[in-house]
């Protein structure tokens, strides 16, 4: 009982981090997302990340050089 109370506790406070990037992100200019970022919760970075990027794609390696190469990754934004 006590696990599904605390799993939708974390579902609620997904949903108004969520709820609450909608609102902030049209009001706010991207300078000053980028200052207050560290202070950010988890949940609020997240909800950003959701409302802005649309997809991540990591291609494929290199077999030879099969070292992290970070120009792999692309950011479909929305």
């Amino acid at each position: 009982m006590i696990d599904k109370l605390n799993m939708r506790m974390a579902d609620i406070r997904r949903e108004m981090a969520e709820y609450s990037v909608k609102a902030n992100l049209s009001e706010i200019s991207s300078a000053q997302l980028r200052k207050e970022w560290k202070d950010c919760s988890v949940a609020r970075k997240q909800s950003v990340y959701r409302r802005l990027i649309r997809e991540i794609l990591v291609h494929p390696a290199i077999r030879l050089l099969d070292v992290w190469n970070p120009d792999r990754v692309e950011i479909l934004w929305k």
